[in-house]
């Protein structure tokens, strides 16, 4: 089961890396900006989710990809705990001032991760189900040639997130069609230095 579950997150990672980015919080070394994006409707993409702290608000973006799990990227992981971490769901507000909704009992960084590039993929387990229409979780891909396809280098994207935007707003949730620019089937990473994780 553990084998199968970590395949499963595996291969999900993939495409939520396209999907997932991060929030404003210093301590993280995070770059996320969505570019050209547009506020999404009110109630859009449900399953873009926003982690939390109550002192600070969201630091980071989510994928939804059942009532239990969250994905989200290693170093929106590393450091917290379940306890210190909420939840939020919802169309956010500007500045990322929110409280989560929802509690988590456990908050787990690829031990993979080494805070450089690669591997840069969490899970967050939550205490109760999200309380979102079925049709609102992202399904998970296991398909190989799917996956390959879907994130070859030219392939459309749809990104949605909380993260910090053109002027650098950020708490409200954004969407932007782009295009995969780099291989990213293999390293799950960015280099910040070089390179934006959208969201």
């Amino acid at each position: 089961m553990r084998r199968k579950f970590g395949q499963t997150l595996s291969s999900c990672a993939l495409m939520a890396s396209v999907l997932v980015a991060c929030g404003q919080d210093d301590h993280q070394n995070s770059e996320g900006k969505v570019y050209g994006g547009t506020k999404v409707p009110a109630g859009g993409w449900p399953s873009t989710i926003a982690l939390s702290q109550d002192s600070s608000g969201m630091y980071c973006s989510g994928t939804a990809i059942s009532p239990y799990v969250i994905i989200s990227a290693a170093h929106c992981a590393q450091g917290f705990t379940a306890s210190s971490v909420t939840v939020y769901v919802g169309d956010g507000k500007d500045g990322g001032a929110v409280n989560g909704q929802y509690k988590v009992s456990k908050i787990v960084a690829s031990p993979k991760y080494d805070g450089n590039k690669g591997n840069d993929i969490s899970y967050v387990i939550l205490k109760t189900p999200l309380d979102l229409p079925e049709s609102s979780f992202i399904p998970v891909l296991t398909d190989s040639v799917e996956i390959k396809e879907l994130l070859s280098i030219g392939s459309k994207a749809h990104i949605v997130g909380f993260g910090l935007r053109n002027g650098n707003g950020f708490g409200l949730k954004y969407e932007v069609d782009t295009s995969v620019v780099k291989d990213i089937s293999t390293s799950l990473g960015y280099d910040s230095k070089t390179e934006v994780a959208i969201g």
